[in-house]
């Protein structure tokens, strides 16, 4: 993660933002008072999304457990068992 000071950001901010949106990454702007984060909006959507997920009761070892099922063994459904 790139990071720059409040300065830098300030005078640069459309080609970080730019940057950030093109690279799919973030980037920490460092002030006196701590760190803040700039996200593209995709990066920042696909954030809420996994944070959701893991949320749902049994979801992460669904997940672990369809990970570690060899790709040969599955089968395609219509039905998801969530």
């Amino acid at each position: 993660m790139q990071k720059v000071n409040l300065n830098e950001a300030k005078d640069s901010l459309y080609n970080l933002i730019v940057s950030t949106i093109r690279n799919k990454d973030s980037l920490n702007i460092i002030t006196d008072n701590g760190e803040a984060v700039l996200v593209s909006a995709e990066k920042y959507n696909s954030l809420l999304e996994t944070i959701y997920l893991v949320n749902i009761p049994g979801m992460v070892e669904s997940i672990k457990k369809a990970d570690a099922e060899p790709e040969s063994e599955c089968t395609p459904s219509d039905k998801v068992e969530w």
